[in-house]
């Protein structure tokens, strides 16, 4: 789990906003097979990441770590 991070509804939920900027109440999932997905109800925002590539350590994922700061610019 992350740092600002908990869990709910069997989801990750931020307590905190990321340093990829992603804000507190925003929630989704992050799978070890390179997909990911961010639901951000008070922004009205989703951001959905599916690659082909799985991860090989819970830190490979700088590609999602870019789309989400693009989504949040």
């Amino acid at each position: 789990m992350s740092p600002g991070q908990g869990w709910g509804y069997g989801v990750g939920v931020m307590r905190e906003r990321t340093e990829d900027g992603v804000p507190a109440g925003a929630y989704g999932w992050t799978g070890g097979l390179g997909t990911s997905w961010i639901a951000d109800p008070v922004n009205d925002r989703t951001v959905i990441l599916l690659t082909q590539r799985a991860f090989a350590s819970p830190r490979d994922f700088a590609a999602h770590s870019e789309v989400l700061r693009a989504a949040y610019r």
